[in-house]
């Protein structure tokens, strides 16, 4: 902490640089956008007929669900980490090399960027709310306090997704190439974060499989939290279990960060 504490400027200027970065690259984050927008819209016309007439399944009205979906969707979009794009590009195109030269260690670097974009993203992703409102349903959180632990579960959400992003980032100093380790990620945690199905509803096997896995803390707690299906005792286990996971991601960053360095291969300049 302190060598990026002694390095602050410099991280703070590879998060403008992140930013940069978006904005130069905007077009294809729009069409991002739209492409999750038209997919809460396509889940809300699916759940809408699986509920039929019912009033409730398994206890959560449609509305309520169509608001965790909408939610889901949303922080996943939010917390998307492009850091495994980024590394590779880096290390393809020899630029990784010049990186390890900096005061500044490399995951710091990646970490920095990463913010840079996630802020230059919320500039799209807030004019979208009032489409995501139109397309999917937002409401109210279930209670003030409620409101409040979302924001805090959603902090930890983002960190858990980063991590998961750096280290699969750093697994290019092996593979090289990563679009298709990354391509299985985004179908997976998409499924297992609960964004397409609740976790709630998944069968007994399955559910279980999930609750072993890191991507329910990326985007069914915060949601389960903000329309409170989560609440009271469950929270402190719901964010206590966040806070494991990127304890042991850290730990596995850092492992593999140390092995990384041991086998550096730069293609390219």
């Amino acid at each position: 902490m302190s060598g990026l504490w002694r390095n602050r400027r410099a991280f703070a200027g590879i998060i403008t640089v992140g930013i940069r970065t978006f904005f130069t690259y905007r077009s294809l984050a729009t069409f991002f956008m739209v492409g999750m927008l038209l997919q809460i819209y396509l889940l809300k016309v699916v759940w809408t007929a699986i509920y039929g007439f019912q009033p409730r399944i398994d206890g959560v009205p449609i509305r309520t669900l169509v608001v965790y979906i909408t939610l889901t969707n949303l922080q996943l979009y939010f917390a998307y980490s492009d850091l495994p794009r980024l590394m590779r590009n880096r290390l393809r195109e020899g630029q990784v090399a010049t990186d390890l030269t900096r005061p500044l260690g490399l995951p710091a670097q990646l970490v920095a960027n990463q913010l840079g974009r996630t802020i230059a993203a919320l500039t799209l992703l807030l004019p979208a709310l009032p489409l995501a409102l139109f397309l999917g349903g937002l409401a109210l959180p279930a209670s003030a306090v409620a409101g409040l632990q979302y924001v805090g579960s959603l902090g930890l959400a983002y960190a858990i997704d980063l991590l998961i992003g750096l280290i699969v980032g750093l697994i290019t100093f092996w593979t090289l190439e990563i679009w298709g380790i990354q391509a299985i990620l985004d179908y997976v945690s998409r499924f297992f974060s609960g964004a397409l199905v609740p976790i709630w509803l998944f069968p007994g096997v399955l559910r279980k499989v999930a609750e072993m896995l890191p991507f329910q803390a990326i985007a069914s707690i915060p949601a389960s939290i903000f329309i409170g299906r989560i609440s009271g005792r469950g929270v402190v286990d719901a964010i206590g279990l966040q806070v494991i996971w990127i304890v042991l991601l850290l730990t596995l960053a850092a492992l593999v960060w140390r092995r990384a360095q041991r086998h550096i291969v730069v293609q390219g300049g």
